[in-house]
């Protein structure tokens, strides 16, 4: 029995690792196909990451809103992630993506048919479909070169494996700069007055307005 629940648990990182790497091949292939024009009606930015992957799409969406301000700019997210949306940039169009949908290669296919600029910040070679119905519109992709996710064959067993040379943001920034877009060094959010009220109520209920306060935050997907 533990023999059969180590070769499930193993073929599903043989599965990650070929998805990581069939996506980023199915990614690199369709940027080289589109219009590579200057400017731009209509972009959607595909973003099924989580709260944490939002925030850091948050300056790559300021940057594409002042490069074309009269484009049509909308974003396709998750629940979770919609909400920093929501908080953060509230003009927005917000479309979000049926995550059931989306794991059987159904999701993305709320992308308009219309659209010029397609900016894909997630690596999965079956969500890349959508972007080939539409081979006019120009595509490019976030996605590091580098990910443990495709060697994670290896990395589960212990073995060492290439590093990421470069944080996602980073990628960001990268693929950005041939639109002229140069995004800030790192990714930065205000604190509303009313959210900074309403924790300073919080604690003064709780007894801790004047406590040494530690943050914990045990759900992010990565190592810093």
């Amino acid at each position: 029995k533990g023999v059969l629940k180590f070769a499930l648990w193993y073929a599903g990182a043989l599965r990650s690792a070929a998805v990581s790497w069939g996506g980023l091949a199915a990614c690199r292939l369709r940027e080289a196909i589109g219009d590579s024009s200057s400017d731009y009606a209509s972009i959607t930015v595909l973003q099924s990451g989580g709260m944490g992957d939002a925030v850091l799409t948050l300056p790559l969406i300021e940057g594409l809103r002042h490069r074309w301000p009269r484009a049509k700019l909308s974003v396709v997210t998750k629940k979770l992630a919609k909400k920093v949306f929501e908080a953060f940039s509230p003009e927005l169009r917000l479309d979000l993506l049926d995550v059931e949908a989306y794991e059987h290669s159904k999701g993305v296919a709320i992308i308009d048919q219309d659209v010029d600029l397609i900016v894909y910040l997630r690596g999965n070679i079956d969500a890349v479909r959508a972007a080939w119905k539409n081979r006019t519109a120009r595509f490019v992709c976030g996605l590091p070169h580098h990910s443990r996710m495709r060697w994670a064959p290896m990395y589960y067993l212990g073995f060492p494996v290439p590093h990421s040379r470069e944080h996602q943001y980073d990628t960001f920034c990268l693929i950005m700069r041939p639109f002229g877009i140069v995004l800030p060094p790192s990714p930065s959010i205000s604190v509303r007055r009313v959210w900074r009220d309403s924790l300073y109520e919080k604690l003064r209920n709780e007894g801790l307005e004047h406590r040494r306060l530690a943050l914990v935050h045990p759900f992010a997907a990565w190592a810093p």
